[in-house]
């Protein structure tokens, strides 16, 4: 098949055709014209026909143009007045909404601290490092381990980052390249994605479990990644270079996940820690991830058992040496799913966690993270929906303690047009930053946290001396809608270059 990144709008729209979109296909997230306007921006839409897309050709397409989707004497009185760019996602811009001349909405106060600034950039002479050991120079450093810094310097060795600092010089023999101020993050990490998100037919992302039995403990995802996948490719290219790939939430307990670097055909390469999770759904449990539990202590307890891969599966997650990510959504299976954790000592994560925000003090206390988002059967609710959501949940958590960070359905950019809200981390970076998360904190939720959660913090997720080489090159603020990075680095190797 086509392994290319179609812009639908953007293809029918320079080809002359009316072309707009609907709101009806998704939960929340999909209801937020304005960030999907700028998603087809992002990807290469003119912002005039994304303009169009959102007002006048919907119009034309109900047939009432005569009457809505632009500002002409005779129309109807429906306006939205904004404090900023209309596709500026780092707050929320929209100020009233009148419709009919009358004032239907009007934004609270503004809660958003204003961002970091960035630029204005130089140009760039020559090309950029393709691996081995260089040093980047004039960099606006977003670490995750501090403040950011422009004049930043980043040397990689073998893979790694050798050092990180503001300033400095460069040993001589090192090849440099300045960046003009350039910002450079870490490479965003999926806190939790499932094995089929790659294979970009819809029907299949939502297959992701052994439907033969509800307990299938040592289903393995390892076994069902599989390089070849284009999207691949396309995931690269919006910054994401791990993932947490873990079996899905359909089965009690699900199976274990395996930590992998987006790049490479080599699986044995491509795998960084495994296993990485256990993963446990209580939403129709009536004890049998107790009774499963028990057997598995026993079975660990006794020397002469005979050998059972499912109970031999659970013996890292019983042992503390990974965590058991338990799906829940209300708070009454976030309860049960804490009381199971604390029977059996596990290092929990709640995902889903659609009322996670009602417990934060008591998550923060036991020191439980949150993966918000998946919270039904479809893509479109991938930040989260549904009984009690709040799109101050990130804020919430975080400002109680509790590491956030979200579901990463890499297949989500195969959908038309271009892709869906949520399969981007910048953007579900911004989307926290705009409902009340700090800068840096909102960036952690994409990188450094959903790398801890992962067990493996000490390795990816922030800009430091002795860290993984896995970093983003941007022209722009990562909140920014058009701010696609210019170079991805995974192991210090150039992996993508716009």
């Amino acid at each position: 098949g086509d392994e290319r990144i179609h812009n639908v709008v953007k293809e029918l729209a320079e080809a002359g055709v009316v072309t707009s979109v609907q709101s009806d296909q998704g939960r929340e997230q999909l209801k937020d014209f304005r960030e999907y306007g700028a998603l087809l921006v992002r990807h290469g839409l003119s912002e005039a026909d994304a303009l169009l897309a959102l007002t006048l050709n919907g119009a034309k397409a109900m047939l009432l143009d005569d009457r809505l989707g632009s500002i002409d004497a005779g129309k109807d009185a429906d306006l939205v007045l904004l404090d900023g760019h209309p596709f500026d996602l780092s707050a929320d811009r929209v100020e009233r909404v009148i419709v009919d001349g009358v004032i239907e909405h009007e934004r609270r106060a503004a809660s958003t601290s204003p961002k970091t600034e960035v630029g204005p950039f130089s140009g760039l002479s020559g090309t950029l490092p393709q691996g081995g050991t260089f040093a980047l120079t004039g960099a606006h450093l977003f670490t995750m381990s501090g403040e950011p810094f422009t004049g930043g310097v980043l040397i990689v060795e073998d893979g790694k980052i050798q050092r990180v600092e503001q300033g400095g010089d460069v040993a001589s023999g090192i090849p440099s390249f300045e960046l003009g101020g350039r910002v450079v993050v870490p490479g965003f990490v999926s806190a939790r994605a499932y094995p089929n998100d790659w294979i970009g037919d819809l029907k299949w992302q939502l297959q992701n479990d052994e439907d033969t039995d509800r307990l299938t403990p040592s289903m393995n995802a390892r076994f069902a990644v599989d390089p070849w996948f284009p999207s691949f490719d396309v995931i690269r290219e919006v910054g994401l270079t791990a993932q947490n790939v873990t079996p899905g939430h359909a089965n009690l307990a699900g199976g274990v996940g395996v930590l992998v670097k987006n790049f490479g055909m080599d699986l044995d390469v491509m795998v960084r820690r495994e296993p990485s999770a256990s993963v446990f759904s209580v939403r129709e449990d009536r004890g049998e991830i107790r009774e499963l539990l028990t057997r598995a202590q026993d079975y660990r307890a006794s020397s002469g058992a005979a050998f059972d891969a499912g109970l031999e599966a659970l013996g890292p997650v019983l042992a503390g040496e990974v965590p058991a990510i338990f799906h829940a959504l209300s708070q009454e299976e976030i309860a049960r799913a804490i009381a199971i954790a604390q029977e059996f000592d596990l290092r929990l994560i709640i995902s889903g966690a659609v009322q996670a925000h009602r417990m934060a003090e008591e998550l923060a206390r036991r020191d439980v993270g949150v993966i918000l988002g998946d919270t039904e059967s479809r893509l479109e609710a991938i930040r989260g929906g549904g009984d009690g959501y709040d799109l101050r949940s990130p804020a919430i958590l975080q400002a109680a303690g509790v590491r956030v960070s979200f579901y990463g359905p890499s297949g989500s950019r195969r959908g038309m047009p271009t892709g869906r809200l949520g399969g981007e981390p910048a953007l579900n970076a911004a989307w926290a930053y705009r409902n009340g998360v700090p800068e840096t904190e909102a960036l952690k939720m994409v990188t450094l946290n959903a790398a801890q959660m992962a067990g493996v913090g000490d390795r990816i997720g922030s800009l430091e001396a002795g860290k993984d080489a896995d970093f983003l090159i941007l022209e722009g603020h990562p909140f920014d809608y058009d701010a696609l990075p210019i170079a991805v680095y995974i192991d210090g190797q150039l992996v993508h270059e716009r």
